[in-house]
């Protein structure tokens, strides 16, 4: 898909610029980051990519909106150049916005492999959703097993394609429904990512059953950043927001497995009664020079697994190389000679083995 960029200047106002997008009103781009009526507002004195075509991210599907109101939690804003503009007291000034990762994303620029973005992302995400990608049962080969998937993006922006909608057609090809999490962004500390990745487990919970799949062998995929929030949900019995509704009362928000790529642990992992209480089941993948993570306690953790022979349940794998941002390496052909691109052989290995015939 072809990105379309513009230079905005302090000294150059550009108002004729339109983008209809559907569920949200017009966006309009103004250069000096004046608040023209609903605009979508960029820093000035950077470039910037113009709004793509939003329906592209349903690929034909039909998302399930989370909360039946508004979500819970706090909205922060993050100031950051060559992105999109957040104001956490507008709606009207923060449009959600659908585009291809423009090269002066930062966290891009210091993750992915040659420092170069590449896919489809969601910036100022206000209204989490879910996209389903349900295996037909009369497949033969269909699974009851599911897995939700929550893409990186540095708490700055969702990663749809790269790290989302390829992911859902990985499982797919192994007969495992899927369902990727858009999540709000940007965070800059609150528990958005959790409360959105609590939710997204009761509601997949509570519809299991209509989709033929088992309410107890629900997992939880994320990568980077989506890696942290997995983490975070994992060891939680407890919802971190208020009730919403009936479902938050009656339904676990806790995962039966999860899968960790290229993030990382946390101390409370190395405990070995906190792990006690963790999924029945877990994948984590990381690579030992990775600029964006400390492979520290994933070292550490993966010591442990193997003091308290817990390989039943913990599957490490420790890559030397390969750095950051390698969940599906057609992004980034140059990259294909790494081991860690080829983390879908043991992944699989892992759900066949561990999830659908030992879970």
């Amino acid at each position: 898909m072809m990105a379309l960029f513009i230079t905005l200047s302090s000294a150059f106002l550009l108002r004729a610029v339109a983008v209809s997008l559907p569920r949200r009103a017009t966006v309009f781009i103004d250069s000096r980051g004046e608040h023209a009526a609903d605009p979508v507002m960029f820093i000035p004195d950077t470039t910037v990519p113009l709004v793509a075509n939003r329906q592209d991210w349903t690929r034909g599907r039909t998302p399930l909106r989370l909360f039946k109101g508004a979500p819970p939690g706090v909205r922060e804003a993050i100031a950051r150049p060559g992105i999109p503009a957040f104001d956490p007291n507008s709606l009207n000034h923060s449009q959600e916005v659908f585009i291809s990762i423009p090269p002066t994303d930062a966290i891009g620029v210091m993750c992915v492999p040659g420092h170069v973005p590449h896919g489809m992302v969601f910036y100022n995400v206000m209204d989490p959703e879910l996209l389903p990608f349900v295996v037909d049962p009369s497949r033969s080969d269909f699974q009851n097993a599911s897995v939700i998937i929550a893409p990186g993006g540095g708490n700055t922006h969702v990663a749809w394609e790269a790290e989302g909608l390829t992911h859902a057609n990985w499982l797919n090809s192994l007969g495992i429904s899927a369902f990727v999490l858009k999540y709000r962004v940007p965070e800059n500390g609150q528990d958005n990512g959790e409360i959105d990745s609590q939710r997204s487990v009761i509601l997949v919970r509570s519809m299991a059953k209509n989709y033929g799949l088992d309410p107890n062998r629900i997992g939880f995929m994320g990568s980077s950043a989506g890696g942290n929030i997995a983490r975070g949900i994992a060891l939680k019995t407890s919802l971190v927001y208020a009730p919403t509704d009936e479902l938050d009362t009656s339904i676990s928000a806790q995962p039966d497995f999860i899968m960790m790529l290229y993030s990382s642990v946390t101390a409370e992992w190395l405990d070995p009664a906190s792990v006690a209480a963790a999924p029945k089941k877990m994948f984590l993948a990381y690579t030992l020079d990775d600029p964006c993570i400390e492979p520290t306690n994933n070292k550490k953790f993966n010591a442990m697994v193997e003091e308290e022979h817990l390989e039943d349940r913990f599957q490490v794998v420790e890559y030397p190389d390969g750095k950051h941002a390698w969940g599906d390496c057609n992004y980034y052909p140059q990259w294909k000679g790494h081991a860690c691109c080829r983390w879908r052989d043991l992944g699989e290995q892992f759900l066949r083995q561990k999830v659908i015939g030992g879970l």
